[in-house]
């Protein structure tokens, strides 16, 4: 998702899809230069595997990380630290950001915007397991319970998280569904993580955005 500052960025010029958001980059670099705000991915995974994941669903997206990188973006190691600056007027955009922490603010803050692009976004899962030599199994079973409950998944959808049954509506505004793209748990994933797949990755990454 992406999420820009209601107050500075003008409804015209919001960016509905990524191709949308390499344009106006490309066409008003100097009016962007330093405030355009994306993750990470050298300092932490979620930067990473979004990143990653990009680029695997379209090779295009690499145009779009030059076009960031030509705008000299500031780069972060939590949606909530971007979240700030885009409040105080820093950041006009920013790229990538968590999804449930963005709808959560755009809840509190009616300045802060959402833009849940229309050619796809990533849905990311949080997983949670109860491993054989856990110290406290039945204590972990009671919290399980809890969260896969009426009450735990109206607790999580409070905070814009997807519930896994179907207790409620889905948290957050209306969405086409076949723009959305989850992000496949599995073996398919460690693929990225080879040290000389992650390297040449950053590698290419770095020249791009950087420098």
């Amino acid at each position: 998702m992406f999420a820009y500052n209601r107050r500075i960025l003008p409804a015209a010029e919001v960016p509905r899809s990524h191709m949308a958001l390499q344009s106006l980059l490309d066409r008003k670099r100097a009016a962007y230069k330093g405030r355009i705000g994306l993750l990470d991915p050298t300092g932490g995974g979620t930067g990473f595997l979004y990143l990653t994941q990009d680029v695997e669903l379209d090779r295009d997206n690499w145009r779009l990380l030059r076009a960031i990188g030509r705008s000299s973006p500031k780069l972060f190691g939590s949606t909530r630290d971007m979240i700030r600056e885009i409040q105080s007027g820093h950041l006009l955009l920013a790229y990538n950001m968590i999804g449930s922490y963005a709808l959560e603010q755009q809840r509190r803050d009616r300045d802060f915007g959402v833009i849940i692009p229309n050619d796809y976004f990533l849905v990311a899962s949080r997983i949670a397991a109860i491993t054989k030599d856990a110290p406290h199994p039945a204590a972990a079973k009671l919290f399980l319970d809890f969260v896969l409950s009426r009450e735990g998944e109206a607790l999580m959808a409070r905070h814009a998280m997807i519930p896994v049954r179907t207790h409620g509506s889905p948290p957050g505004p209306p969405v086409d569904p076949q723009a959305a793209r989850a992000i496949r748990v599995g073996p398919g994933l460690l693929a990225n993580l080879d040290q000389l797949t992650r390297a040449k990755f950053l590698g290419r990454w770095n020249r791009l955005i950087a420098r």
